[in-house]
């Protein structure tokens, strides 16, 4: 959406509230470290942008794509989960919130068009109602708390989902994400140098499992990365959806994506890569091979992988596992030797999971109610367990996405994530309009996203953090692209087929 004015106007008033800000700002942060300073720079800087340019729109979604992955935030209640805070204000929200009311009025008064809406949302729609009745009959008022973030993450979709039909938006929306992974990789390289988390104030970074200790390799210590994220596996799921569509588009070939633009790609696919194999997420790796897996198999089908790219990946492999072995043990450490209890505590919490949907078998115990549910549902697998290791477990949830949904919201929530979910990973197989190679080719490389995160459920519990927002955006994204609108004009009700498209 476009805001003309005056050049004077502009010239006058901008300046004077972004310098407003910024004295305020400094101010407000003389005694502050030098990386809240950084920050307030930062966020200055892309405020005066935001506001010179011609359409606010872009701009803040933008800035919303940039910061999603962003794990700072400011708690706005006492009320606390599991893992933190019930309801907080993250980074991220500073942009959505004033997008989504320019949008929605965008929408209503100035264009009066409809809101873009597709099968999925219906199912989003259902999921996000489902979990807000569970809210309602849950054994923990925090649920009512937690849904307002579930509610948060159907807006990012829907918004996301309308605005990127365009294709400007949609191409401002794929740099924003490329911008925002070499924002994570540069803390990521730092935290490497440094041998420090850099910590930052506002951040829920966690020291568990941040250094990993390999008794049998010599009491070798070593420090997982984990970027602007809170947990070296929350940025390995991150970095599982930005890998996908990265390669989909490397797989493209320099002559039709642009020489500079696949050289940018192959530069942020290779670091994204490098850092997985840094946070030695063992969910992580398996997750990113599925969609491997997939990519290439789908990709085959419709033109977009050769037999060449066969080849280069069997090579590439190879190489990689030799390497990983020489240049950091670590990895094969973590895949070879004991883990510390962790598969342990995570098949015990399964065992305590099924054991609270044998209780509460039709409705779940309520959304958020998992943990205090836990406290009396004691599977007789535990007897044989330590009392300190026993009662560590019954302080979390079980890390497994689909046991928890099925726990709090029983059998009904659980379908309808696994509908949502199934929605967007076959969504490349049908209902989709393509106008380029280049379009299809990152529909089939976010549906290989949301399937790693399919796979990645299976390990951890993804209870209502960043990493369901980062899901519904990506979701949006993958929706949105699909029906793209050319010159304005609606697409027609065609499949869309990528063999079709190959010259």
């Amino acid at each position: 959406m476009t805001f003309p004015g005056s050049a004077m106007g502009a010239s006058l008033i901008f300046p004077v509230v972004i310098c407003g800000f910024f004295s305020l700002g400094l101010t407000a942060l003389a005694d502050s470290s030098a990386t809240w300073i950084g920050l307030v720079i930062c966020g200055t800087a892309s405020l005066a942008a935001a506001s010179w340019a011609r359409d606010l729109q872009f701009s803040l979604m933008s800035i919303f794509l940039i910061t999603l992955p962003i794990d700072i935030a400011k708690a706005l209640t006492s009320v606390a989960s599991a893992y933190g805070p019930a309801l907080q204000l993250y980074l991220s929200d500073l942009a959505f919130f004033p997008l989504a009311t320019l949008w929605l009025f965008d929408k209503t008064v100035i264009r009066r068009s409809r809101i873009y809406w597709s099968r999925v949302h219906w199912i989003a729609l259902l999921l996000v109602l489902w979990f807000s009745a569970s809210a309602i009959w849950g054994l923990e008022p925090i649920g009512y708390l937690l849904n307002l973030n579930n509610i948060k993450y159907f807006l990012y979709f829907v918004v996301i989902a309308d605005l990127v039909r365009e294709p400007r938006y949609l191409r401002g929306a794929v740099f924003a994400l490329a911008c925002g992974l070499a924002a994570q990789l540069v803390v990521a390289a730092l935290q490497i140098m440094t041998g420090s988390d850099l910590k930052i104030q506002g951040g829920k970074a966690t020291d568990l499992g941040r250094v990993l200790i390999f008794e049998e390799a010599g009491g070798t210590h070593v420090r997982r990365v984990s970027g602007l994220l809170p947990h070296p596996n929350v940025f390995a799921d991150y970095l599982t959806f930005v890998l996908p569509p990265l390669l989909t588009l490397i797989l493209l070939g320099r002559k039709l994506v642009g020489t500079f633009v696949w050289i940018l790609f192959a530069l942020l696919f290779c670091g994204a890569l490098i850092a997985l194999v840094l946070t030695l997420s063992r969910a992580g790796w398996i997750a990113f091979g599925c969609s491997l897996m997939f990519i290439f198999a789908a990709g085959y089908g419709f033109g977009i992988v050769h037999k060449s790219h066969l080849i280069a990946l069997a090579f590439l492999a190879a190489t990689l596992i030799g390497g990983i072995g020489l240049v950091f043990p670590a990895a094969v450490y973590r895949v070879i030797l004991t883990d510390n209890r962790s598969s342990d505590s995570r098949i015990a919490m399964m065992d305590q999971a099924i054991l609270i949907f044998e209780r509460y078998p039709v409705l779940g115990v309520g959304l958020g109610a998992y943990n205090k549910a836990a406290q009396t549902a004691i599977p007789s697998s535990w007897a044989a367990l330590l009392p300190d290791f026993r009662n560590s477990l019954l302080k979390g949830v079980v890390h497994n996405k689909y046991l928890l949904t099925l726990a709090e919201t029983g059998p009904l929530g659980l379908l309808l994530l696994l509908l949502f979910l199934g929605a967007n990973v076959f969504l490349p197989f049908s209902g989709v309009t393509c106008t380029s190679l280049e379009q299809f080719a990152l529909i089939l490389g976010i549906s290989a996203a949301v399937l790693a995160q399919t796979v990645f459920y299976l390990f951890d519990h993804f209870s209502y953090d960043t990493r369901i927002g980062l899901l519904y955006a990506f979701s949006g994204l993958l929706v949105g692209m699909a029906n793209l609108r050319v010159d304005g004009v609606e697409p027609r009700n065609r499949p869309g087929d990528a063999r079709g498209l190959v010259s």
